[in-house]
């Protein structure tokens, strides 16, 4: 999978707009191919299906046709809403031109002059990530909960004061995340929002992310106010193998005492304690071996 990096201001993670996974795809495979910092910015883009497919780890068979279709029938007419400093609110379209050619397999995509702002020559106030921890997820809300989780866990741990801290929470109203995410029309009862949204994407994020979220909702009365998300980072394999050292090393100085005590024991003729502290030998042994299996290799 590639580590191909996605870099977007916080001002478009912000935004309210709803995609397809197909569509949001699209967006993300044409942001991999940008350097924020550098002085051109690439208007138009042409997706290699080979490489889409590496990317997001699906079928090449058809894949020409549903992009196809996916860009023509809907993704052609996205917009997404933004807030300007004033506060008004100004819609832009995500594409300026589409260029196909069936016979070649061929799809070039244009961005609007209107998301440039957001991708390019970025200073501050944006947040990156690597492809591939979005990329095997099969729901497009949960790509957009992942952004603005992520977001704010770098937006907080960034600060001096909150370095060493590898969790962070966050407040958003009930009403924002549906706003930002289109879906305010739709799942009128919470059940069926928590269900299909929250939990699925907790569910996709946990499992294939570089972090893992939890969330509690705030309720008054009958009305749902707020949600309060926990974002925590998962350790690397670094600080995954420095713990499971440490832990080898605590079971090895254990087995050690239970085995001077098991031999000091069977001096004294103690046998219900030597029975008692063997069989505390016996589980550290069978802890120490399991912990070893989790060593990654090298």
């Amino acid at each position: 999978m590639s580590n191909q990096l996605i870099t977007k201001s916080n001002e478009l993670i912000d935004a309210s707009y709803r995609l397809s996974l197909n569509e949001l795809r699209v967006v993300l495979y044409g942001i991999s191919l940008i350097n924020p910092m550098n002085k051109d910015f690439p208007m138009e883009y042409k997706i290699e299906i080979s490489r889409f497919a590496d990317l997001f780890g699906v079928d090449k068979n058809g894949l020409y046709s549903d992009i196809k279709a996916s860009i023509i029938k809907r993704f052609w007419q996205r917009e997404f809403t933004y807030q300007l400093e004033d506060g008004k609110k100004r819609l832009g379209r995500w594409l300026d031109q589409i260029e196909y050619n069936d016979g070649d397999g061929y799809i070039k995509v244009f961005f609007s002059e209107r998301v440039k702002p957001f991708l390019h020559k970025l200073q501050n106030n944006f947040t990156t990530y690597r492809i591939d921890q979005i990329a095997h997820f099969k729901s497009a809300n949960s790509v957009r909960i992942y952004e603005i989780c992520i977001m704010n866990y770098n937006r907080y741990a960034s600060a001096p004061s909150n370095q060493n801290r590898t969790s962070i929470t966050f407040k958003i109203t009930l009403e924002e995340l549906k706003e930002r995410l289109e879906l305010t029309d739709k799942y009128q009862r919470f059940f069926d929002f928590n269900n299909r949204v929250l939990e699925v994407s907790k569910k996709e994020i946990n499992r294939y992310s570089d972090i893992t979220i939890d969330y509690e909702i705030k309720k008054t009365g009958h009305h749902y106010e707020h949600i309060t998300f926990k974002v925590k980072k998962k350790p690397t394999q670094n600080q995954n193998k420095q713990s499971l050292s440490k832990k080898i090393h605590e079971l090895e100085v254990k087995i050690s005492e239970y085995h001077a005590g098991v031999n000091s024991l069977i001096a004294q003729r103690h046998e219900p304690y030597r029975l008692e502290q063997e069989e505390l030998l016996k589980n550290a042994i069978a802890e120490l071996e399991t912990v070893k299996n989790y060593i990654p290799k090298d």
